[in-house]
């Protein structure tokens, strides 16, 4: 039992480090997504990057319906671009509450409450 215990831990300990590595690679291709100049306007904004830009490696760890809001804040909340699924299909926000955010005093900055108000409008 005790080899068996020790087996399973090393293989629980191995793969948890192999994502640990892997999440901070893919926030750190996010966050320069989120920051770099590279755009898809295709997606209907120039200020949409696609996050299939990021390691194809990486795609495992995307979440398509949170990419928007996790480039944000990866961004320090200042983002150049809001890095988004093309294939995504599941909108959090109403274009009503995306739009009433916007024009709120609230800590995040208006230019990313902006950007997330015409990605939610452009779907709803």
């Amino acid at each position: 039992m005790a080899a068996i215990f020790t087996l399973l831990t090393l293989v629980h300990v191995i793969e948890t480090g192999k994502f640990v590595a892997d999440w901070s690679r893919y926030r750190a291709a996010v966050a320069s997504l989120a920051m770099g100049q590279d755009s898809d306007a295709n997606l209907g904004d120039p200020r949409f990057v696609s996050s299939k830009r990021g390691p194809p490696d990486l795609t495992t760890l995307e979440w398509f319906s949170t990419i928007p809001y996790l480039s944000v804040i990866l961004s320090n909340f200042q983002p150049t671009r809001l890095v988004i699924d093309p294939a995504g299909n599941y909108f959090w926000l109403s274009c009503a509450t995306a739009t009433r955010n916007a024009e709120k005093q609230l800590v995040v900055p208006v230019h990313a409450r902006e950007m997330i108000r015409t990605y939610s409008c452009l779907h709803r």
